[in-house]
């Protein structure tokens, strides 16, 4: 007995033949996904990325960039 292609678990690695995984990619459900296909297992990504998540990255970039600046403006180098 086969699994349907639909009932592919989502949000995490599973095992899959490339054409489970181009079928499955095709299915109006996951159009708005994100899927990944590597060694004989796949991923599919069903929740994008909102603006919450993107605002907290954007804060994170700013942070680490300031921090690298700092670190390069008070790294002076020696005469010698």
């Amino acid at each position: 007995m086969t699994q349907p292609v639909s009932s592919m678990p989502t949000d995490t690695w599973a095992k899959a033949t490339w054409d489970k995984f181009a079928a499955l990619m095709d299915e109006p459900q996951y159009k708005k996904s994100h899927g990944y296909f590597n060694n004989g297992h796949m991923r599919i990504e069903t929740v994008p990325p909102s603006r919450g998540q993107a605002r907290q990255n954007l804060v994170i970039c700013v942070v680490f960039a300031s921090i690298g600046d700092a670190n390069t403006e008070y790294s002076r180098p020696t005469s010698g």
